[in-house]
Formats: structure tokens, C-alpha cells, sequence
């Protein structure tokens, strides 16, 4: 799986924020929501989400910034 999988980005929706697959849910609300330290299960539950969605999400995000430039430091 990777984050096309996971991840909707279309002017139709939200003005083209990125949301999470089938929903109108932006990502960076979902990760706003864990840094104010809300359990995944209580996200799932509020906005009625797919927990593996959820959970493959936030994987993917996880490799995707392990592999790309966007941390490492210009010299």
C-alpha cells in the first residue's frame, strides 16, 4: 500500500486538502487530533472511520518520511 491509497487530493473536496480516502476528513486534522493526545479508537469512532484505513495512514506517512528528503539537512 502507499499514500494514492490512503489519501484523496481533488478540488471537489475540501479544495483540494488532502483527506482521508472516501472521506472529506483532512489528514492534517487526523494528525492535529493525535498530537492533542486523542486515541485512534476515539477518532475512529467520531468521524466514523475504516480503523485499518486509519492505521495504514499513518504507516505510510511513516515510511513515506523515513525515505524522502524532506528531514534531511542542507549542507
Amino acid at each position: 500500500m502507499n499514500l494514492p491509497n490512503c489519501i484523496e487530493v481533488s478540488p471537489d473536496k475540501r479544495s483540494g486538502i488532502p483527506v482521508l480516502k472516501g472521506t472529506r476528513l483532512p489528514v492534517a486534522q487526523i494528525i492535529a487530533e493525535l498530537a492533542e493526545n486523542q486515541r485512534l479508537s476515539k477518532i475512529v469512532e467520531d468521524y466514523e472511520l475504516d480503523e485499518d484505513l486509519l492505521v495504514q495512514l499513518l504507516q505510510e506517512i511513516s515510511i513515506h518520511l523515513n525515505n524522502s528528503n524532506l528531514c534531511r539537512k542542507v549542507e
